[in-house]
């Protein structure tokens, strides 16, 4: 049957899907460097609601905190990513050894 059922190959951006799944899983915040096709690399953090694959690529729809507004990013312009409370325990824990 795997002749018979045939999915579209994505290139790009699935490195992020399990990042991106827990924080939907955990309603946590993604930091995102993020660098549009035509534009200059920014920070944003997102609180993503859905996942989708289309034309090849993997989108991520949420909530934008800089653009207070709901948005859709490809996740294949994602410079880098973390989970905003991960990061904190980090810092956390860093300033707790000094």
């Amino acid at each position: 049957m795997k002749d018979r059922i045939l999915f579209e190959n994505i290139p790009h951006g699935t490195e992020y899907i399990q990042t991106v799944i827990e924080a939907m899983q955990q309603s946590k915040e993604l930091m995102i460097d993020y660098q549009p096709f035509n534009g200059h690399r920014e920070t944003y953090h997102i609180q993503p609601y859905a996942m989708k694959a289309y034309q090849q690529r993997w989108y991520v729809l949420g909530y934008m905190k800089e653009a207070e507004s709901i948005r859709n990013i490809a996740l294949d312009r994602r410079l880098a990513k973390t989970l905003l409370q991960a990061l904190k325990q980090k810092c956390l824990s860093h300033l707790a050894n000094q």
